[in-house]
């Protein structure tokens, strides 16, 4: 850490308004910086305020004209046009079709949803949550929004409401987790509630009341933008335990087909199993009434007609007896 921080200086965690953290966090899902940055832009021009070049310092117009074209979607406004985030009241008169014509997708109804939920409650209910000492507190109240998850609740509590030890977990930090502190963290097969939890613990442990700030400068190393800045031997050490994750993921992934193709195997072998050979004759289905009938018992008359050819046989025999000379009962003639 005391290579990073040393390596990165102008690392900062910024206070950001609340609001606008908390909506640019639900946009933030399953999605990637620059389709956020071009979301969020959108949202400005559609439902903000311009605000005037005269207002901005040449620095700051600068600075943020550069932004604006780097995460500005085609057709939706110059580089140099600037807007303020709109507020949750002017968020929760939008439509959803509104919204899903700007590129949120799914994401659209939580938007609004949200927003209607900060408007009933009023302009500082999200604000005061700052005055909240407990972590898990916050969280909670935070995951009760529409398109609020632990990870979203994580990042807008740390990054606007002033809970320096929560950190966000996503894939990455857990693979810093199980690089920097527990290895038996990467034995886990996914990200599951449980292992979310064992990471921010892991943090908290090494880093106290500040754990966040410090995923914050353990996050931004992993960047490409930052790692070319750190020592050799640190770089060696991200590489090296990279390569081993694609290993192992490509081993588990191999392991998967190969129980998929088995599985295959023995289903298509049963199946065969059932099937008559192929050099087998056809043969018709039995008529519905022979298959379905039971045989029926034999007649009383066809029954005493045998009775008395059993009887006639026995007669004609001398004096009853069997082809070896004994007697037996006629009654065992008849059967």
């Amino acid at each position: 850490m005391n290579v990073i921080a040393r390596t990165l200086p102008g690392m900062r965690v910024l206070r950001q308004d609340p609001e606008e953290c908390l909506f640019s966090f639900i946009c933030s899902s399953n999605n990637n910086i620059k389709r956020i940055g071009g979301m969020l832009q959108s949202i400005r021009q559609q439902y903000g305020t311009k605000i005037p070049l005269a207002t901005l310092g040449a620095e700051a117009a600068s600075e943020q004209a550069a932004a604006t074209e780097l995460s500005a979607p085609v057709g939706h406004g110059g580089a140099a046009d600037f807007y303020t985030f709109p507020s949750a009241a002017a968020m929760a008169a939008a439509s959803e079709e509104e919204l899903r014509k700007l590129g949120l997708g799914y994401r659209a109804p939580y938007l609004r949803q949200t927003a209607q939920r900060l408007t009933r409650e009023g302009a500082s209910w999200l604000k005061s949550l700052r005055m909240e000492r407990d972590p898990n507190v916050v969280r909670a109240t935070l995951t009760e929004l529409p398109g609020v998850g632990p990870k979203v609740a994580d990042c807008v509590a740390l990054f606007s409401l002033d809970q320096h030890s929560c950190v966000p977990v996503d894939v990455h930090v857990w693979e810093i987790a199980c690089r920097e502190f527990d290895p038996t963290l990467a034995q886990e097969k996914s990200l599951t509630p449980k292992v979310y939890a064992r990471v921010g613990e892991q943090f908290r442990r090494a880093y106290g009341s500040h754990a966040g700030w410090a995923h914050s400068y353990l996050f931004a190393a992993e960047l490409p933008t930052f790692r070319d800045q750190l020592p050799e031997a640190m770089r060696q050490k991200m590489a090296l335990f990279a390569e081993h994750e694609r290993e192992k993921k490509a081993v588990a992934r191999a392991e998967k087909k190969a129980r998929a193709e088995a599985k295959a195997e023995i289903k298509d072998e049963d199946e065969n199993k059932t099937l008559p050979p192929d050099d087998a004759p056809a043969t018709a289905p039995l008529p519905a009434s022979t298959a379905t009938k039971p045989p029926r018992k034999r007649s009383s008359l066809a029954a005493a007609a045998a009775a008395a050819s059993a009887a006639l046989r026995e007669a004609s025999s001398p004096a009853g007896t069997t082809m070896a000379g004994r007697k037996r009962p006629v009654a065992e003639a008849v059967d």
